[in-house]
């Protein structure tokens, strides 16, 4: 059975920023998901994030706009798209996790993983 993962802004800046620690862990995660055995789920907050860390770490534009077009272009990637009441909720998780350093975009994820 394909094992479904929630993809976050760590893997996909690790897959593109080959100076990364875990850049070899992230394309080996890429491998499987090429190769069948996982598919992928994201959201539009952890694109957004990650476009925004791709471009200030990385010297090239050129790799930020490959990123993009990657995810937007993807067949294996499922996007989960936040609505108003997705942001409703992921408001109420960060007035109460924030403080202990969680971002916004995490209580997002948190509000569209449920």
């Amino acid at each position: 059975m394909k094992e479904t993962v929630f993809v976050d802004t760590g893997v996909f800046v690790a897959r593109f920023h080959k100076g990364d620690d875990r850049h070899a862990e992230a394309m080996a995660c890429v491998k499987d998901l090429v190769e069948g055995r996982t598919s992928w789920v994201t959201s539009d907050y952890v694109v957004d994030e990650t476009l925004t860390l791709l471009s200030r770490r990385l010297k090239t534009f050129e790799v930020v706009k490959e990123f993009g077009a990657s995810i937007i272009d993807s067949q294996l990637i499922t996007m989960l798209w936040a609505t108003p009441k997705d942001f409703s909720a992921a408001w109420e998780l960060f007035k109460r996790f924030g403080p202990n350093g969680v971002s916004f975009t995490d209580c997002m994820v948190a509000s569209l993983m449920r």
